[in-house]
């Protein structure tokens, strides 16, 4: 018997160790008391000891904007460099979903890496060890006292790579380093539910350069032009902005805004979504650390499978941030499952937010769509270089179904008109 501490609460495990032969263990693990939630399960890794530490410096990751993306959906480890692809690796084995210890999408840091960790509780080795998010660790394929590969001595909470692969990813990792984990498909469908079937003899008229309508439900494509084509994107660059700050800062932490007052970041969500305040969005840039925070945008993009996108600034004003309607059509699919209280927030007409120190500031939507009861979220904006760019979600009839569709509209002169006449379009070739 041994007990694992947290800080909330303290389980008791009992523990079999069985030596199947001298290249296998099985693990055998029973809880007594019920894991109260998914956090706490989590910080319930065994506790590793020895081995020599190897470490690098955050200030060279900051110089040369390197990130890895961990894609436990296709089993992959990509090494990204200035947002290109320099290496990529099979996973051999990650968490199951049903684990308590399961690695959850979002965005880490690499908190430190070692040579060999040595389990203090089974005395088995990790070769090229490099810890993510407190709690979560690549490494190579475990060895015994001996150095025999033990290939069924897998933990939950770690992603195992072969020697060969975890040597050149170990190289790769500094400590600091941004870790973008992807554990849902790319726009996955239901396939419950019937897809529609659309005929057309023409492509509806807009002033719009490229444009996507993707149904959500299904993930069914239902009209694109020039989708798979970059655009600057301008501020729809924010929604990124608001992912990546909720992950690498915190929703309760206590940002210094424009008006020198600090607000919490949820607070600070309602003018970088509805006023859409590009200095709002630099400031919280620059809580984290500009050239951190813009590496862990670009890994969270590239995690969400968006491949053709990538940002060099938080606001959007940069036309270097730049993305596909295709991309962006997986941003509202992530948004619509799995963050809809950013969503929610575009949808507010009005809100006033109170500075720790007790001023208040009044704020209103840019978004003239947001008054219209099928919207259910999204982000416009405006650039010379990008021209109108928005992304919204609107609950419309397709067929017989009424379904959240998302619409794309890139380089437009009006897109307000040119999302009107998408969904118009799709309601009457539906019917």
């Amino acid at each position: 018997m041994f007990s694992i501490a947290t800080p909330r609460t303290k389980f008791i495990f009992k523990m079999t160790l069985a030596v199947v032969s001298t290249s296998a263990l099985i693990w055998f693990m029973s809880t007594q008391d019920l894991l109260p939630n998914l956090q706490t399960a989590r910080a319930l890794v065994p506790s590793f000891s020895g081995g020599s530490s190897d470490t690098g410096s955050s200030t060279e990751l900051a110089m040369t904007g390197k990130y890895i993306v961990l894609d436990t959906v296709d089993m992959q480890v990509s090494l990204y460099e200035d947002d290109v692809l320099v290496g990529s690796y099979e996973i051999l084995h990650a968490p199951d979903t049903n684990s308590p210890e399961y690695v959850s999408q979002g965005t880490y840091s690499i908190d430190k890496k070692t040579r060999t960790k040595l389990s203090t509780i089974t005395m088995v080795r990790f070769p090229y060890f490099i810890q993510f998010g407190d709690t979560h660790a690549l490494h190579a394929t475990p060895q015994n006292a001996e150095g025999i590969e033990l290939t069924d001595a897998r933990m939950d909470g770690l992603i195992e790579l072969s020697a060969w692969d975890a040597e050149r990813v170990f190289a790769f990792a500094k400590e600091g380093m941004s870790v973008s984990v992807r554990t849902e498909k790319v726009l996955s469908t239901n396939s419950d539910l019937k897809k529609v079937d659309i005929m057309y003899d023409a492509l509806p008229a807009t002033s719009a350069e490229a444009y996507a309508l993707t149904d959500l439900v299904t993930g069914q494509t239902l009209l694109t032009k020039n989708a798979g084509d970059k655009y600057p994107i301008a501020s729809i660059t924010k929604l990124v902005t608001a992912l990546v700050a909720t992950d690498v800062i915190g929703q309760g932490a206590q940002v210094l805004a424009p008006d020198e007052h600090y607000y919490t970041l949820s607070d600070l969500y309602y003018p970088l979504l509805l006023r859409s305040d590009n200095a709002v969005a630099e400031q919280i840039a620059e809580h984290a650390g500009e050239t951190y925070f813009m590496s862990n945008m670009n890994a969270y993009v590239k995690a969400l499978g968006m491949a053709q996108s990538s940002f060099s600034d938080s606001s959007g004003l940069s036309p270097k941030n730049i993305s596909s309607a295709f991309d962006l059509s997986l941003l509202a699919h992530h948004l619509y499952y799995e963050k809809r209280f950013l969503l929610d927030i575009t949808k507010e007409e009005d809100m006033s937010i109170t500075s720790t120190d007790g001023e208040s500031w009044d704020i209103t939507n840019q978004n003239v769509l947001a008054r219209d009861p099928h919207f259910r979220g999204g982000k416009l904006g405006y650039t010379d270089e990008a021209g109108q760019t928005s992304l919204s979600i609107f609950t419309v009839p397709v067929g017989k179904e009424v379904r959240p569709i998302a619409v794309v509209v890139l380089n437009s002169k009006d897109w307000k008109q040119d999302t009107r006449t998408l969904l118009r379009w799709l309601v009457e070739t539906t019917k």
